[in-house]
């Protein structure tokens, strides 16, 4: 059989999508977290969604015109339009290590695979509910999943066990397709699969092969070597492109995008349910899309990932989520954060690029505002007089700007060893800060940088992060050595231990 490369210069090309209607492919890249869409030839390649955290099976809706898709950090189930609009995420409890998936449109469901430790062949509607696990019990290391929506049968690949297995949309009827019983493939490690008319092929990446076996007898019948380079490393996602197996349909969102105004979900047999992208929520109405975050959020810098992650207040059963910033913004290692709530900006410290910068929300407008100040690993925002706040353990110094970066000077610069976060009370007019030198210590002063004081310069190792609870006149502060969050009512000057817990480093 005569191969053909037709798209290259992927980082681990795994999951592998096809859209026979409008004749593309779409390509996961696994290591850098991209999706992309070209033609069956490899022409017009067109990134559709990035930051997917290790995308590990991908599965058009042809019908529906939506893109699904597993992540295996994140741990969750996603899904978008063709075209990369309106991301969601669909389902993120209970999933541990989601890998293949598929769908059917006409009878309305989404299968995937999850090898966790609870591993299993799960089933769900089309915008995440009605979720059912259809295989529990002989099952360890699923991989790939593909269907025949003629016989409605979800075929899988074991890697553990060395099978190929089916059963009916119920969970029943299962039927042994293939085993290497008599290990005739030394070295299997089956990872994706597909069937068409009599046959089904799947691949294996350790041999680097394609198998093709047929179906009434679960015998190979043919072997596809794939050449080894530098760019194939082993044979993964597979897809067979057959425009029968992507039957014509119709959907209830068809008409009028189903009344919603984001995201259309097409409910068995009549009906449909609406669904709104990542920050946003659905309103009363359960059509139109509202911002999510209005009732209030979290937001979190994670250095490690260079990202920063927002939350919702108002309900316990989301995960956070990363503020989508354009291809402009330069991000390694946030750590200081702070959000302006009157512009709708995120102001952030870099402290490998060495940056303080800020960004709009939605990640628009990145802007950076210092490029000389070191390592700042606190700032604040006093929001009345809009006016910046910062440390910088490298120069130990605490400066202050205008939020657009003018009017810059530096308040205090004298017996600073090494500062870390800052907050602004304009309330009482003061800004606090933590010092965790050879001197640990918590201090105060006027916002002007005048009348300097000591609060706290006992019984502290790391103080890091700082907050004022101005209703009832008290100071937290964490402090990462001793592993606990501490008050202080700023009244008294009595403290006390209110949690003790590993790993703290801010608050």
């Amino acid at each position: 059989m005569a191969q053909t490369n037709v798209l290259g210069g992927l980082d681990r090309a795994i999951p592998l999508g096809v859209d026979t209607v409008s004749k593309h492919m779409y390509i996961g890249e696994y290591t850098l977290g991209r999706i992309y869409r070209s033609n069956y030839d490899g022409s017009s390649k067109k990134l559709i969604m990035k930051d997917v955290e290790n995308v590990e099976g991908v599965a058009i809706d042809w019908i529906g015109r939506k893109l699904y898709w597993t992540t295996y950090k994140s741990e969750t189930i996603e899904v978008a339009t063709l075209d990369g609009k309106y991301r969601k995420v669909l389902i993120y409890a209970g999933l541990e290590y989601p890998r293949g998936m598929a769908v059917d449109p006409i009878a309305g469901y989404l299968f995937w695979s999850d090898w966790g430790a609870a591993a299993a062949i799960e089933r769900c509607s089309l915008d995440g509910t009605n979720r059912v696990s259809l295989v529990k019990d002989k099952i360890t290391w699923p991989q790939g999943v593909t269907l025949d929506t003629n016989q409605e049968l979800v075929y899988w690949i074991d890697a553990h066990h060395d099978t190929i297995s089916s059963v009916d949309y119920s969970g029943n009827k299962r039927k042994l397709i293939f085993e290497d019983a008599s290990l005739a493939l030394s070295k299997f490690h089956g990872f994706d699969l597909d069937i068409t008319g009599n046959f089904v092929y799947f691949t294996d990446w350790l041999a680097n092969a394609i198998y093709e076996v047929k179906l009434s007898s679960g015998v190979i019948v043919r072997t596809i070597s794939v050449p080894t380079t530098n760019v194939i490393k082993g044979a993964m996602g597979l897809r067979v492109v057959d425009s029968s197996k992507q039957q014509a349909g119709t959907s209830n969102c068809a008409n009028n995008n189903g009344g919603c105004e984001q995201l259309c979900f097409h409910k068995v047999p009549t009906g449909t349910s609406c669904g709104c992208q990542l920050g946003m929520k659905l309103a009363s109405d359960s059509k139109t899309c509202e911002d999510a975050f209005k009732a209030g959020f979290i937001m979190f810098a994670d250095s490690d990932a260079g990202k920063i992650y927002q939350m919702q207040l108002d309900s316990i059963n989301v995960k956070p989520i990363a503020v989508p910033f354009d291809e402009k913004t330069s991000i390694s290692r946030p750590v200081a954060l702070e959000y302006d709530r009157v512009e709708d900006r995120v102001y952030w410290s870099d402290v490998t690029l060495k940056i303080i910068c800020r960004a709009f929300r939605n990640g628009t407008g990145f802007e950076v505002l210092f490029d000389d100040i070191g390592v700042a690993d606190g700032l604040t925002i006093d929001l009345a007089g809009r006016q910046l706040y910062w440390t910088s353990t490298s120069n130990d110094t605490i400066e202050m700007s205008k939020l657009d970066g003018s009017y810059r000077r530096t308040l205090i610069s004298l017996d600073l060893d090494e500062p870390r976060d800052i907050i602004v009370d304009p309330i009482d007019g003061y800004i606090y800060w933590t010092d965790w030198g050879h001197f640990p210590r918590i201090e105060r002063a006027y916002m002007n940088g005048e009348n300097r004081k000591d609060l706290v310069n006992h019984t502290l190792r790391w103080p890091n992060g700082l907050t004022v609870d101005h209703v009832y006149n008290k100071l937290y502060w964490a402090d990462a050595y001793e592993d606990n969050v501490e008050v202080m009512d700023l009244a008294t000057l009595e403290r006390k231990v209110v949690l003790n817990k590993k790993l703290l480093f801010c608050v």
